[in-house]
């Protein structure tokens, strides 16, 4: 088996095993048995989510209560990227036998989206390396606002960073991944913000929380407010909570906003253009193959003439024994020198091989006066084939 054939087995194997592993967590359940806490309830929808369920089916002793925040702090811990895309949840419950019985619908999860957070993120983190925790909070918040326009309609972290417009929960979640992945303590707050739900952040530096909204300091266009950036409770204004250790703000110091817009490339331009020399290549790459292949042909057609010429040549020379055999007294010479060099190539075998089986017909067959006095004649004037008949001393 060749080396490609291997890796190629390889590659379908394990794709087949994602596909497969994808498929039994799905089926598996969530829980087991009737819940009866709302520790464990919420537990069990940050569980499906993790595994982008879109919906699950529990069963718990009482009333349930579902907790947002609770939910979504315990699907970060279990897979953050997921997280990245869980801002809605329903749920309706309906008596049961020993309880009640709870049917809970997320907001679509899709393994894609949390793939291209995972990319985007780390390119992102990648870039803000090295510099002060402020720094990385500023940088972060400067370029979400600037690469993204508030859409009611949308939300999840993927739309924020790869379409540029999200609600509220892209703006959080976004910042979130990005600060994790930077090292950067943080947290999603869900709450009410102008007697509407919301979703903003804390964060850490340099020992100190702070609050953090992205989404209010998006002042449309290119422009970047800092009026909910780094803040202290006391100054938090519109939120229906912050925490209880921001007790100082910080001030917004070094570079703008278009500086660090200017330090971050066009993430969505490098991926367009790595797509297609992607397909470039693997378009050349099927050129090179099919031009090998078309060159193996070329090469056994080759090798299949040259097998039947050399069948060709054997006969021919089977049957130049067969002069040998007919004339034991005789010897074939060329008619002429010239011809000499010609001896071994084939038009020449071939007209010396008609002409055996001419001369071996003739010996054949009885001789009548007509028949002696032509070959007499012929004896006399040469050979009209380009050969002679020299008698032996």
């Amino acid at each position: 088996m060749s080396n490609g054939k291997k890796v190629k087995i390889v590659i379908e194997g394990i794709i087949l095993l994602f596909i497969v592993y994808c498929v039994v967590l799905k089926m598996l359940p969530v829980s087991t048995g009737r819940l009866s806490t709302y520790e464990e309830i919420n537990d069990a929808v940050a569980t499906a989510a993790s595994r982008y369920k879109n919906t699950v089916t529990l069963k718990t002793t009482g009333e349930p209560y579902m907790d947002y925040q609770s939910v979504l702090d315990k699907l970060m811990e279990k897979n953050m990227y997921a997280g990245g895309e869980f801002y809605a949840f329903s749920y309706v419950y309906t008596p049961d036998s020993g309880g009640e019985k709870v049917a809970v619908r997320i907001n679509h999860m899709s393994r894609l989206k949390s793939f291209l957070v995972f990319i985007r993120s780390g390119q992102i983190s990648g870039k803000i390396k090295g510099l002060s925790d402020y720094e990385k909070v500023k940088a972060v918040h400067d370029y979400i606002i600037l690469h993204n326009e508030y859409n009611r309609s949308s939300g999840g972290a993927c739309n924020t960073l790869y379409r540029g417009d999200s609600a509220c929960n892209g703006y959080a979640l976004a910042f979130y991944i990005i600060m994790k992945k930077a090292g950067v303590p943080v947290t999603c707050e869900y709450g009410y913000g102008l007697e509407s739900e919301h979703l903003w952040n804390r964060v850490q530096v340099d020992g100190h929380w702070y609050n953090i909204d992205l989404t209010w300091d998006d002042l449309g266009g290119q422009n970047v407010g800092y009026d909910y950036f780094l803040k202290s409770d006391a100054d938090w204004q519109g939120h229906d909570h912050g925490g209880s250790d921001a007790e100082v703000s910080m001030d917004v110091t070094g570079k703008t906003a278009a500086e660090y817009y200017r330090m971050f490339p066009n993430y969505n331009a490098i991926m367009i253009w790595s797509i297609i020399g992607v397909i470039a290549a693997g378009f050349a790459l099927y050129i090179w193959l099919l031009d090998r292949k078309m060159k193996r042909k070329k090469l056994e057609k080759a090798r299949l003439e040259a097998q039947e010429e050399a069948q060709r040549m054997e006969e021919l020379h089977k049957r130049m024994q067969v002069v040998t055999g007919v004339f034991t007294d005789e010897a074939i010479v060329p008619a002429n020198e010239n011809a000499v060099t010609d001896y071994q190539t084939a038009p020449y075998m071939t007209q010396m091989a008609e002409n055996v089986d001419e001369t071996t017909m003739n010996h054949e067959q009885p001789q009548t006066a007509d028949s002696a006095e032509s070959a007499s004649q012929n004896k006399g004037s040469g050979a009209h084939s380009g050969f002679r008949l020299k008698q032996d001393d």
